[in-house]
C-alpha cells in the first residue's frame, strides 16, 4: 500500500511539472479579434449567401462591426485568456 502512494504521487508531481498552461477556446478565436483598448469586435453573421432576398438596409447593416457589450467582454476574457 505504501508502495502505491509514493508512486502516484510521484506521477501527480510530474503532471503538475509538465503542464502547458492555459488554452484558447478556439471557436471563439477565429470569431473575435481582440482591440488594444480592451474590448472585442467581431463581423456580423448572415451575410454569405441567399443575399437577393434580404433587404439592402439589412445588408448595409450587416456590413458593419459588431463590438462586444460588458457581460461579452468578461466571458470573453476567459476564453481568450493568451490575447
Amino acid at each position: 500500500m505504501l508502495f502505491g502512494s509514493v508512486f502516484f504521487s510521484k506521477v501527480k508531481l510530474l503532471v503538475l511539472a509538465q503542464t502547458r498552461g492555459v488554452k484558447t477556446h478556439s471557436a471563439t478565436k477565429k470569431r473575435w479579434t481582440a482591440l488594444s483598448n480592451g474590448g472585442f469586435k467581431r463581423g456580423h453573421a448572415g451575410a454569405r449567401h441567399g443575399l437577393f432576398k434580404k433587404p439592402s438596409s439589412r445588408l448595409s447593416t450587416l456590413r458593419g462591426t459588431a463590438y462586444a457589450n460588458a457581460k461579452q467582454k468578461s466571458n470573453l476574457r476567459k476564453l481568450l485568456p493568451n490575447g
